[in-house]
């Protein structure tokens, strides 16, 4: 039991997952809620009660050790477009995206960056752009519209 559960332990070590929102256009963007499931489970939860919530652009969602595997990755995203900045905040409009990602994590010691971009499109919309490393080189890029 003690070489299976030493087992368990170094293959939690040796992979590990990273995963960030970054909002490209903190001026005209501004998050007011998100929710991240693994593999049903919630990863990550915060919804924005005072319109400031994202003062960084960058939103450091998880970084840590992972499983080898297939794992679902699901994200809940609302997000409001600022028309002019200061108060009143009424006129904002929001929209919400909601997508799922499936992610392989190979056996043996790995390392995987998924960075999900906000940017507003040139019609209003707005898109969520996933870019996903392993090891440090770009493997896909995947537009959440």
């Amino acid at each position: 039991r003690r070489i299976k559960t030493e087992t368990m332990d170094q293959s939690n070590r040796d992979s590990n997952l990273s995963l960030d929102l970054i909002n490209t256009q903190e001026n005209s963007l501004s998050l007011k809620s998100l929710t991240v499931k693994m593999n049903g489970s919630l990863l990550y939860n915060q919804i924005d009660h005072s319109g400031m919530w994202l003062p960084n652009s960058t939103l450091p969602l998880y970084n840590g050790p992972i499983q080898p595997g297939n794992h679902a990755l699901d994200f809940t995203i609302v997000v409001a477009t600022i028309k002019e900045q200061g108060l009143p905040l009424h006129g904002w409009s929001t929209q919400e995206i909601t997508r799922k990602m499936q992610v392989e994590i190979p056996e043996g010691k790995s390392s995987r960056q998924i960075k999900i971009l906000l940017k507003k499109e040139s019609n209003n919309q707005i898109s969520a752009e996933l870019q996903d490393m392993i090891d440090g080189n770009n493997s896909n890029k995947k537009a959440l519209k």
